[in-house]
């Protein structure tokens, strides 16, 4: 929750959830509707976010390159930035 405040897009968002694991990141995508809702997916995993994106293409994901485990092979069509001010900025400018 603390990066998220510090990043700037605390304001922007009606909920946030923090999970440990893929199955539960998966869970809560779907329990929050993304047909219904618009959902920003903020994950350094690229598993994890390939694996959103595949279920639910109508999520906006954004990734945060990890430090030790990013492979830019496996990135697909899902942005990824070496910061939180640079996601901040991204969103900002193609989402608000």
């Amino acid at each position: 929750m603390a990066k998220l405040r510090v990043s700037g897009l605390f304001p922007l968002v009606d909920e946030a959830i923090i999970v440990a694991t893929s199955t539960e990141k998966l869970q809560v995508v779907e329990k929050l509707e993304p047909a219904v809702h618009k959902i920003l997916f903020i994950n350094d995993e690229i598993h994890q976010n390939s694996e959103v994106a595949a279920h639910y293409p109508q999520v906006v994901i954004v990734g945060r390159k990890h430090p030790v485990r990013h492979d830019e092979s496996l990135v697909g069509s899902v942005p990824y930035f070496a910061s939180i001010p640079e996601i901040n900025d991204f969103i900002t400018k193609q989402y608000v």
